[in-house]
């Protein structure tokens, strides 16, 4: 190997920047990881913490809140997360802030997920006009984000 960012790729037999071989890994159209199959719950290979229970996304919920308040209630503030999943804590999160009505007023919900197929599973579970899926951050115009 030439250096430790570069990996051996079987399907093409030579090297390539890690960062590919791992975009090939997870998102191949054949072969990808999160392409054809569900990854998470007792089906899958794992679980998260969200999928255990609400709480975990309850307490994240009103730690950005906090969040919020230490940075002045701004009037536009972005929330982006990063692989949501199978969608449960966007879930939760949109339901928990509805109890918050100027945070809610403020806040856009972005989510950001490469996979068609884990995309389709989260809409189902999300289906609220305030979330918004994203393919980079440039859309995000105005105001702080948090990404998580």
């Amino acid at each position: 190997m030439k250096n430790t960012l570069e990996r051996f790729d079987l399907i093409t037999d030579k090297l390539v920047p890690v960062d590919e071989f791992v975009d090939k890994i997870l998102y191949h159209p054949n072969n990808g990881y999160y392409t054809k199959k569900i990854p998470f719950g007792k089906v899958g290979d794992f679980v998260t913490a969200p999928t255990i229970s609400n709480l975990f996304s309850e307490i994240v919920t009103i730690w950005l809140i906090s969040c919020w308040e230490k940075l002045g209630k701004p009037k536009n503030f972005n929330f982006v997360e990063l692989g949501p999943g199978d969608g449960s804590f966007a879930k939760v999160l949109v339901d928990t802030i509805k109890n918050f009505p100027e945070f809610d007023k403020s806040t856009k919900i972005y989510l950001y997920e490469k996979s068609e197929f884990l995309k389709k599973i989260q809409s189902m579970k999300v289906s609220n006009p305030k979330v918004k899926w994203i393919k980079n951050f440039k859309s995000i115009k105005k105001g702080p984000i948090i990404f998580f």
